[in-house]
């Protein structure tokens, strides 16, 4: 009796997937974060044709057959993937991608138990040999994990509620940008006016030490855009607790202390159910941990297939990677910041990116500079604004002043703008309309 087993597979999704991507542009996108590793399909000569389909698209290049074919022959691989021929007749498969994503769910699924299938084989051939069981179940178990992980989807809506308005609220937008043609704003209207809001196409940085507030400030300025744009949050530091906490408070103005700590009377309790509104707000969160500049793009390609990015905050640089987590590697910074920067302008969105100061920075009191950014990818950016606060190293501050100091502009001029500071809420508004350019400010050649 033969024992031996053929591995899960579907053939026929895996080329529905790939006649979906050839048939219909907007197909990749929906799929590349559900296979979105090599080696997931089972044949081959799929597995190389989909190869092709990702760089092309990564290269923002069309993806048909001559160009699937190209690039084929440039890796030397047509003749493996099955020859023009078979790309001829892989297009026929559907005729049309209304279900890719149900396809790619198919051999995604056939890959993880594929994967699983050699986890466990890896795990009995190790209690075979010598190695020590710690050791084999560290291995397994890491395994598992990366097997669990490869099921779960990051993206996190705001409120199931959302699905249903959602339409409603596009519409809305919509009439409104073609009314008006305003652009997202902060809401901070003397920074509005200088900047003109924020542009599709530009890499907004946002530089500060440690506890000044520019996580406070992504909340603000998502917030107020959230009301007419679609926003999406990359919260590589701060929890979904942590990150709501922020948001409940400014909504309520209730200390967001006393919220993480549960210290909130009945009244204050009725008053947090009756802010649920803040359901109907654009907001979409990503809280992977650690997530590489191409994973942002894939997040944004998807979103941005329905419509339903206008603009991303990316809370922050230093949580990043690229292959590994950044480290004081001034070449991966600029890397990263390049890659932000080519997401904004082939997606026409903007990316607003938080980041730390120089270490150097934090033992003075000194108001920063565009050198202090430099190991930070600074080059690539379109607006650098750097937040500043004299009493930033004190905890027991309700009301402070902060200054939010823009140092590299490339269309307009240097400025800065004064704001009043409430860190025990994390509400910032304009101290005064300060408008005028920063004449006192020279750093270097301008921008």
């Amino acid at each position: 009796m033969n024992n031996l087993r053929v591995a899960p597979h579907n053939i026929e999704a895996e080329r529905a997937v790939i006649c979906s991507c050839l048939i219909n542009k907007n197909a990749y996108p929906l799929i590349m974060n559900i296979i979105d590793k090599t080696g997931m399909f089972y044949e081959k000569r799929n597995e190389l044709v989909f190869k092709a389909i990702r760089s092309l698209f990564n290269s923002n290049i069309g993806i048909d057959i001559v160009t699937i074919s190209e690039a084929l022959d440039k890796s030397k691989s047509l003749q493996d993937a099955g020859g023009a021929p078979y790309l001829v007749s892989i297009s026929n498969e559907i005729t049309a991608a209304t279900h890719v994503e149900h396809y790619a769910k198919i051999v995604r699924e056939d890959a993880i138990k594929r994967g699983l299938i050699r986890i466990g084989s890896s795990i009995i051939e190790s209690a075979y040999d010598e190695n020590k069981s710690e050791d084999i179940i560290t291995v397994g178990m890491t395994g598992l994990t990366d097997a669990q992980n490869a099921q779960t989807d990051n993206i996190i809506e705001i409120d199931e509620a959302i699905q249903v308005s959602v339409k409603a609220i596009e519409q809305r937008r919509t009439a409104r940008k073609e009314k008006k043609g305003e652009l997202p704003k902060s809401g901070l209207p003397t920074l509005d006016r200088i900047l003109g809001g924020f542009e599709g196409g530009k890499l907004y940085i946002v530089a500060a030490r440690p506890s000044v507030g520019k996580s406070d400030i992504m909340v603000n300025w998502s917030y107020n855009i959230s009301r007419q744009y679609n926003v999406l949050v990359f919260s590589a530091e701060m929890t979904l607790n942590a990150l709501m906490f922020r948001y409940w408070a400014l909504k309520t103005k209730f200390n967001r202390s006393h919220i993480r700590l549960g210290l909130l009377s009945d009244e204050q309790m009725r008053k947090l159910y009756d802010s649920f509104d803040i359901e109907k707000r654009n907001l979409k969160f990503d809280f992977t941990s650690n997530p590489s500049a191409p994973f942002i793009r894939s997040r944004v390609a998807v979103m941005k297939a329905t419509s339903a990015v206008d603009i991303v905050f990316i809370d922050h640089l230093h949580e990043m990677s690229w292959h590994t987590k950044l480290n004081r590697d001034t070449s991966n910074w600029d890397k990263t910041t390049k890659f932000l920067r080519n997401i904004a302008r082939d997606f026409n969105i903007p990316v607003v990116l938080l980041t730390q100061l120089s270490r150097k920075t934090e033992t003075d009191k000194r108001v920063p500079i565009l050198s202090d950014l430099r190991e930070s990818g600074e080059e690539p950016a379109d607006v650098v604004m750097m937040l500043h606060r004299e009493n930033y190293q004190k905890t027991d501050v309700e009301d402070d002043k902060m200054d939010i100091l823009i140092r590299k502009h490339r269309d307009g001029a240097l400025s800065t703008i004064a704001c009043n500071y409430n860190p025990k809420i994390g509400i910032i508004s304009e101290l005064a309309n300060i408008d005028e350019p920063d004449t006192n400010y020279h750093e270097g050649e301008p921008f």
